[in-house]
């Protein structure tokens, strides 16, 4: 890359050359960076495609068998939603590198939010477990609305597993209920509260920049991605996150999404 020392300051047009220059070479490496990403989650989850679809059918002849011990048809259970999350992770990675360049597309259809949530908070509820959490949910049984399904479910893992790695082992609650915003507009609140670490106002003002976080690899493994995903989903859905904390008070993520077609972007 250009080394900006050797820049030619006398020479305004040799200064400009050389942005250019460098400006393209970053784009190159960006470039790079995220085929480099799509190709490495496409090999990382195809293996696993059929194993999913193995393991799913070994569950479904042991829910079928009344002799098969509990304690297996649970091994199975879990099994399944290990080896779906690894694939959901995997498809996190080629999202990431769609969102870089501009290349995801949101899919617009009718989900149950409420049984989404619901099955998120089931599908991490042994990883809470794992770091000594437990999960509350408050949700309707139903709510329905128009999202990118895709893009809701990653929006919800996200939060929840950031809960699960900063929440120290204490309880982590999530709410999803409907705000009445005006006497057209409804949107819908989800929240997710975690009373571990919690964030500085420091902390708070990047932390939804990409490769950023409030704390060291060392003390917490990953990318510093899953919230840099989740603005950038929830902008491209017409909503807004905030996020509510201080040191050591826990934090609460809190995501409005408009519920209906007529308030969507686009």
């Amino acid at each position: 890359m250009t080394d900006r020392e050797d820049f030619p300051t006398s020479d305004p047009l040799g200064v400009i050359a050389a942005l250019r220059l460098e400006v393209a070479q970053l784009r190159e490496s960006v470039h790079v960076r995220d085929e480099f990403i799509s190709i490495a989650a496409h090999e990382l989850r195809n293996p696993m495609t059929p194993l999913l679809m193995t393991v799913q059918s070994m569950r479904r002849m042991a829910e079928r068998e009344p002799e098969i011990p509990e304690q297996l048809l649970t091994g199975l259970v879990r099994l399944d939603r290990v080896v779906l999350h690894y694939i959901n992770r995997c498809n996190s990675l080629l999202d990431i590198s769609r969102l870089s360049s501009d290349r995801f597309r949101i899919e617009w259809a009718e989900v149950d939010l409420a049984a989404l949530v619901r099955s998120t908070v089931e599908e991490l509820l042994p990883y809470a477990e794992r770091a000594g959490s437990t999960i509350d949910l408050a949700a309707p049984k139903i709510l329905l609305g128009v999202w990118d399904e895709l893009a809701v479910r990653q929006i919800a893992e996200n939060l929840l597993s950031n809960a699960i790695k900063y929440g120290a082992g204490h309880p982590i609650i999530v709410s999803l209920t409907i705000e009445q915003e005006s006497e057209n507009r409804e949107s819908t609140l989800l929240e997710v509260r975690d009373l571990g670490i919690g964030i500085s106002a420091a902390d708070q003002a990047r932390i939804f920049a990409p490769f950023e976080r409030a704390v060291t690899r060392q003390q917490q493994p990953g990318f510093g991605l899953g919230l840099w995903v989740v603005g950038r989903l929830v902008a491209a859905l017409g909503g807004t996150v905030q996020v509510f904390s201080d040191s050591g008070q826990g934090s609460i993520f809190s995501v409005r999404l408009p519920r209906d077609q007529a308030t969507r972007p686009g």
